[in-house]
């Protein structure tokens, strides 16, 4: 077992925990006021209280909270930073939080952007993964902090390659192998990359080059233990290492990729995350096979409801105006062929009766393995509440009057065209 450096007592966690959500309640009006420093900097809170909840409360819905308001926030800063005057929406727990996007190179080096990309890997956001692979690297170049080194230029050309169908990863790989040079590097950032980055490559080249489960599990041991090392050395009680977030993201790409599982025991990669069933995984990052459901512009944590198929989540997604996304699960709706998936969309959108950029979708919908669903598609084509008096009888669905409810919206329909 590899065990943690630390783990925080009752009253450190609850002052983490009362500290987090003082600060969650002043981030809407914070960053809109001042993207540009707020959104790293909520971001940093997020991180540092997942590592902290993950720790303490493993798999609480409080630590699933952090895990994806950290995703949105780091997206979040690098949308507003690619986007400087620009409107923007941004994504903040299940709302879209308006702002105007603002540049500024106080928080775009390596390190920021690297933890960013890490979370957005971890919380499997295409969105997160397609913005920070977007950031440009005269972005880094004109970070204020430092600019980055060879080593680090590379490595971002590797994390973003293995999101890229089009690129090369075995020449990026031996390109950020190649790229190292300790001559770059003071001693303590040279701790830091040779105990934290430096295992990322290997990690990633027994990921992609054929059966090296063994092999994975291997670099991953010797990753951790160097991990362990690292924050030992720098502090004993910080909370940031807590969670090894780099050793996660990677843990979750082999899953994901391969079905890899990290089999030494420690306490730096949380499992539940990695091996969680409420994702979409970003597997292998090559586009969507035909038939399986995109959703890019979703709020996270609607798609996952409908992914779930959970309908205690949907119900309460009922009451949102998903205008402006609609689009988006329409097009998940009819590129799908898992039913699952089709039923969730169905059932959360019903209350849009009357709005004729469904229609399409509920008249597939008829043909649903679900009665329920069916049902439902009647009661939205047909534009009135009142059926449910009809196709429920004993409350329960009654497949008669379902049948004979879709017989007259099709002759109805026949009629019409």
């Amino acid at each position: 077992m590899i065990k943690r450096h630390y783990t925080p007592n009752a009253s450190s966690y609850d002052y983490s925990a009362r500290w987090y959500k003082r600060r969650l309640g002043k981030a809407p009006a914070m960053i809109q006021e001042n993207p540009d420093s707020a959104l790293p900097g909520f971001f940093d809170t997020g991180r540092e209280f997942f590592a902290t909840e993950a720790s303490v409360h493993p798999g609480s819905d409080l630590a699933w909270q952090a895990l994806f308001l950290a995703e949105q926030l780091g997206t979040g800063h690098f949308r507003s930073v690619s986007n400087d005057g620009k409107e923007l929406q941004l994504r903040f727990e299940d709302r879209q939080l308006p702002i105007t996007g603002k540049y500024s190179g106080s928080h775009t080096h390596f390190d920021v952007w690297s933890k960013m990309f890490f979370f957005g890997v971890i919380a499997r956001s295409r969105e997160a993964v397609e913005v920070l692979s977007q950031v440009d690297e005269s972005v880094f170049m004109q970070a204020e902090k430092r600019p980055p080194t060879k080593y680090e230029l590379a490595l971002i050309a590797l994390l973003k390659g293995v999101y890229n169908p089009e690129a090369n990863l075995a020449q990026l790989l031996l390109d950020s192998k190649a790229a190292f040079d300790p001559d770059e590097l003071h001693d303590s950032r040279f701790f830091y990359v040779s105990r934290i980055l430096l295992p990322i490559d290997s990690i990633i080249r027994t990921i992609f080059a054929g059966d090296q489960e063994d092999a994975f599990n291997d670099h991953m041991e010797e990753a951790l233990r160097l991990h362990q090392e690292y924050w030992v050395k720098v502090s004993d009680i910080t909370e940031e290492g807590l969670v090894s977030v780099p050793l996660t993201a990677l843990a979750v790409m082999a899953y994901d990729h391969k079905g890899y599982r990290v089999r030494v025991e420690n306490e730096y990669i949380p499992d539940w995350v990695v091996t969680a069933d409420r994702f979409t995984a970003l597997t292998e990052v090559k586009p969507a096979p035909s038939g399986t459901a995109v959703f890019k512009n979703t709020p996270v944590q609607v798609k996952q409801a409908v992914l779930r198929d959970d309908y205690d989540e949907l119900e309460a997604y009922r009451e949102i105006d998903h205008s402006e996304w609609l689009p988006d699960l329409i097009h998940a709706f009819e590129t799908s062929d898992d039913w699952k998936v089709r039923d969730a969309l169905a059932y959360m959108l019903q209350d849009r009766r009357g709005d004729p950029a469904v229609k399409g979708l509920y008249e597939q919908a008829l043909e649903s393995p679900t009665l329920m669903i069916r049902a439902i598609a009647l009661i939205v084509l047909h534009g009135d509440i009142d059926l449910w008096d009809t196709v429920m009888v004993d409350n329960e669905f009654n497949e008669e009057a379902v049948a004979r409810l879709k017989d007259e919206y099709l002759k109805r329909e026949t009629q019409n065209s």
